[in-house]
């Protein structure tokens, strides 16, 4: 914390070791909550604005969700049906020839007598902050709860008044994601921050009951289209008044199930999840105008045979293959640092750690940064070399697999 300036961005991404428990009766939720939580309140402090990424999120690529509600018993024009039909002269036509006239239809929402059960009756600017007191409040209690992982407010039509109150509970959760209504409003280019276009089966979010929907190949292209911008797509499905999805929706999803098959191999998530995240890397970073050089993972202290394990089976051998496909420089972290492992052995090799097997001390992060410096110096060219201190200097290249 102490080199952040102000108007910096922060990228806080916590892995799944980071969830652990930590002390007796500690949950891995409470310690990671508190640690994001105080990320980002010293970054603020420092007049630098937080940027959280979350790796489920961005490994999710694909979701779903529903808009159910009493708009479904009409099933008709659209889900804001309720909000027009006092208004829209083909609704009300409509409404009257399936239910009746409308006239003599009674509401109790003004009624004063129910103002603290609605919030309506009373328009005063006291009862507005009441209001928004009791929204933050409700927020908090079911974040509290149900330690929700992700909260969506479709409220983006409010006004900036209303940001202090949306501001606190995405505090209170830990952050935000950008998020775009419809796949017309997404992003054209790739983005280096995770986000999502949320959109529907058909032209609506409710159900009706003339929908026209989309193909599969139509849904199935969206996905890719988002993901390859380092995005996800989140999918409305609308079932009718009783719950029940209709059958063409059903029709549909299994059909996305089979695309997406196609589209994202289940039996290779992992690699399908990794490989498309760091091939955007490269070809963001020379859209900037900036050089890309692709690095394997750091190997972590499991021993196998008296040899540390590599990864040059999955995570090695996925970084190579990206830094070969965009013909970027790569440096094998993996395999170097290993084979410094292999030469101390695991007595020297122990206080390299702080933990069990994944995270380093600094001694052992002080190893790295000269293997790292070792890798780039073995680089044929390497555009590091004019920034390097005098120390950096002094370390021999690695050329074993130059």
């Amino acid at each position: 914390m102490s080199v952040i300036k102000p108007g910096d961005y922060l990228f806080i991404q916590m892995g799944h070791n980071d969830q652990k428990e930590r002390g007796e009766g500690v949950g891995a939720f409470t310690t990671y909550k508190a640690d994001l939580k105080r990320f980002i309140a010293e970054t603020r402090q420092h007049g630098a604005t937080p940027v959280l990424v979350t790796q489920w999120f961005r490994d999710g690529k694909f979701g779903i969700f529903l808009h159910w509600g009493l708009y479904a018993v009409p099933a008709h024009q659209s889900e804001w049906y309720v909000q027009h039909m006092y208004g829209d002269p083909e609704i009300i036509s409509w409404h009257k020839e399936h239910f009746g006239p409308q006239a003599g239809l009674a509401t109790d929402l003004y009624d004063p007598q129910w103002a603290d059960f609605y919030s309506m009756a009373d328009r005063s600017p006291e009862a507005r902050q009441k209001f928004l007191e009791d929204w933050v409040a409700r927020n908090f209690e079911l974040i509290d709860k149900h330690q929700p992982d992700l909260i969506y407010f479709d409220n983006g039509v409010n006004g900036r008044d209303l940001d202090p109150q949306k501001l606190k509970v995405a505090a209170y959760l830990a952050g935000t994601l950008k998020d775009y209504e419809r796949q017309m409003r997404g992003p054209t280019t790739i983005k280096d921050y995770p986000w999502e276009v949320d959109d529907s089966v058909h032209q609506r979010w409710g159900y009706l009951s003339d929908a026209h929907y989309w193909n599969v190949s139509e849904i199935v292209w969206r996905l890719v289209e988002n993901v390859s911008k380092n995005g996800n797509l989140l999918l409305n499905f609308s079932p009718k008044a009783d719950g029940a999805i209709p059958d063409e929706q059903v029709k549909l999803f299994t059909q996305d199930a089979e695309g997406l098959k196609v589209a994202m191999p289940a039996e290779q998530p992992c690699q399908y999840a990794f490989t498309l995240n760091i091939t955007s890397s490269p070809i963001d970073a020379r859209a900037k105008g900036a050089t890309p050089i692709v690095c394997s993972l750091i190997p972590r202290k499991i021993w196998k045979d008296g040899k540390i394990a590599r990864n040059s089976e999955d995570y090695g051998k996925w970084a190579a293959d990206v830094a070969a496909s965009e013909k970027a420089p790569f440096v094998d972290l993996n395999e170097i640092i290993a084979q410094r492992y292999d030469q101390l052995g695991p007595e020297k090799v122990e206080p390299l750690f702080a933990d069990p097997h994944t995270h380093t001390s600094r001694v052992g992060a002080e190893l790295n940064a000269e293997c790292v410096i070792a890798a780039l110096k073995g680089l044929k060219s390497n555009p590091l070399a004019p920034y390097f201190t005098e120390k950096a200097a002094a370390v021999a290249p690695w050329a074993a697999a130059w």
